[in-house]
């Protein structure tokens, strides 16, 4: 229901402008605070200001009107002005929608009657919530049931919540769902903007006490992911048990699947045939035959490359937990050390590596032979070296504790490279080089290599076993 107001209010009224204007100076334009909304009685009149926003202001003049900010003006406010220009005391009252150009618009204050309340000056109450019947626009209402204050109604009828004194109920609205008083924050409502205006150079980070700070971005420097919120996925993780770890993508999910939950890598294994050491022959080259195999475990991922010695072999990848296998034709450069090389590479750029060498070296030999009387001299050919009972692949002279046991009186024969050194022969701890006859000749071993060769041969027989060293 509307307040009605008897001959006595409007004498009240005017007592109360009067007493206010003897008593206040206000300096500026911002509102004077003058009373709150009392919940009201039926035939009594109630003044109701605000100095937050619409209300009843009061200013020293028609300047400072205009002057009132546009977050403090409201459809149907009221205005007194302590001196109009002509040195006597003005209401007005802001007649417009409630719209942002409307409401600055200064030419939309109007002079204001004391008479008959005017539309937006009107304060209703009643026990049920207001609807588009109830009053005109820039009226308040009070739903005296839970002590509510709506207004001012608004052009479109509908009446918005100004003030509730008391547990709210009721649906909510805008950034909450649910239902008062207990609603909840709807989703994607809480943004930057709405926490920290104005933090545009800023991001929100939580310390590791988990306290919640705004700092400047430039304090977080790149770490390979360039600038704040286009991380690469190419930044390395350095803690204490993901060591140079690389997640290798700019996806959430992957990130931790990566870090927390990395995958195996792949498995690689090559033989070739011929491998290892090789006797050093004629010039050319030495076929080889490459054997392959790339697997994965159950938890590595797809396979995408196989390279085996330069040349890429991959068809398919295996199932997780399986492998697949191949072989490949090589050649290798005789008389010089060749190395073949395969990689397996996964989808998530896991790799896995495998080698095969062959080298290609000369023998030494070593053995007795039959070689006439003691002191004459004794040349075995080469066929006979090569049917001596020890021989061996190496690199140097120098050797120890090689034996070799006669089959009746004979001569110790030992032969090597030329190139690989040595000038003792010691046999058990003394030095015996002058026991033997030493010569340096080609030699042709059996595969058809040749070389230079350093031969000892004994001067005289022996009939027990000999150890030897070569220094």
């Amino acid at each position: 229901m509307q307040i009605k107001q008897k001959w006595s209010s409007h004498l009240i009224r005017f007592m109360v402008l009067a007493l206010s204007t003897w008593c206040f100076h206000p300096t500026d334009a911002k509102a004077q605070f003058v009373g709150n909304p009392l919940i009201p009685k039926e035939g009594k009149v109630i003044i109701y200001t605000n100095d937050a926003k619409g209300g009843h202001h009061q200013v020293a003049t028609v300047a400072d009107r205009n002057n009132i900010s546009a977050d403090r003006r409201q459809p149907g406010m009221l205005c007194t002005v302590m001196d109009d220009g002509t040195g006597k005391t003005k209401t007005f009252q802001l007649i417009c929608k409630d719209l942002p150009a409307e409401l600055n618009d200064n030419a939309n204050w109007t002079a204001f009657s004391p008479g008959t309340p005017a539309a937006g000056n009107n304060l209703i109450y009643g026990a049920a919530v207001p609807d588009a019947t109830t009053g005109k626009a820039g009226d308040f209402f009070i739903h005296t049931a839970t002590q509510t204050l709506y207004g001012p109604k608004q052009v479109d009828n509908s009446w918005p919540v100004l003030l509730l004194q008391g547990v709210p109920s009721g649906p909510a609205g805008g950034d909450l769902t649910g239902a008062y008083p207990n609603p909840s924050i709807a989703e994607k409502a809480v943004t930057i903007e709405k926490i920290n205006p104005g933090t545009a150079d800023q991001v929100l980070i939580t310390d590791v006490d988990g306290k919640v700070a705004w700092i400047d971005k430039s304090t977080l420097g790149t770490g390979g992911g360039g600038t704040i919120g286009s991380f690469n996925g190419n930044r390395p993780i350095t803690g204490e048990f993901y060591k140079n770890i690389n997640p290798g993508t700019d996806d959430l999910a992957k990130w931790i699947e990566t870090v927390f939950y990395p995958s195996l890598g792949p498995t690689a294994t090559l033989t070739a045939t011929p491998s290892g050491i090789a006797e050093m022959g004629p010039a050319g080259s030495t076929s080889v035959s490459l054997a392959w195999t790339a697997g994965r475990d159950a938890a590595t991922d797809e396979l995408t490359e196989i390279i085996v010695n330069g040349t890429n072999v991959f068809s398919s990848s295996p199932a997780a937990g399986a492998s697949v296998n191949g072989s490949q034709n090589a050649s290798a450069t005789n008389n010089s050390k060749t190395t073949f090389t395969m990689s397996v590479k996964t989808k998530d750029n896991k790799t896995a590596s495998a080698s095969a060498a062959i080298d290609f070296q000369w023998k030494r030999y070593w053995g007795f032979l039959s070689g006439g009387e003691d002191g004459v001299s004794f040349a075995p050919t080469d066929a006979q070296i090569l049917a001596l009972s020890g021989k061996e692949f190496g690199t140097s002279a120098a050797v120890s504790n090689k034996s070799a046991t006669p089959s009746g009186p004979q001569k110790l024969v030992i032969a090597y490279p030329a190139s690989w050194g040595g000038t003792k022969v010691i046999v058990g701890v003394n030095d015996s080089t002058g026991a033997f006859e030493k010569t340096i000749r080609s030699f042709t071993n059996a595969i058809g290599g040749t070389t230079s060769y350093v031969i000892y041969v004994q001067r005289d027989n022996t009939a027990a076993g000999l150890t030897f060293n070569i220094q």
